[in-house]
């Protein structure tokens, strides 16, 4: 998966992914999130097509 950092500031991001890693890829998908102190959230949507299949996710991030 490769993700980008939007901004610093607001902790948004966003990526898009696929698998098998070396293709051909068999399953895509796409993830828009945000990363708030030490929280992140995120959607994740598997393209599909019929329909897309969407994935939402709340987790905590280790101080460590």
């Amino acid at each position: 998966m490769t993700v980008t950092l939007h901004s610093q500031e607001d902790g948004t991001f966003e990526g898009t992914g696929a698998y098998p890693t070396d293709g051909p890829y068999t399953h895509t998908w796409t993830v828009e999130g945000t990363v708030d102190d030490n929280t992140v959230s995120f959607d994740i949507v598997y393209l599909t097509g019929n329909p897309d299949y969407k994935l939402s996710a709340t987790g905590t991030i280790a101080p460590e």
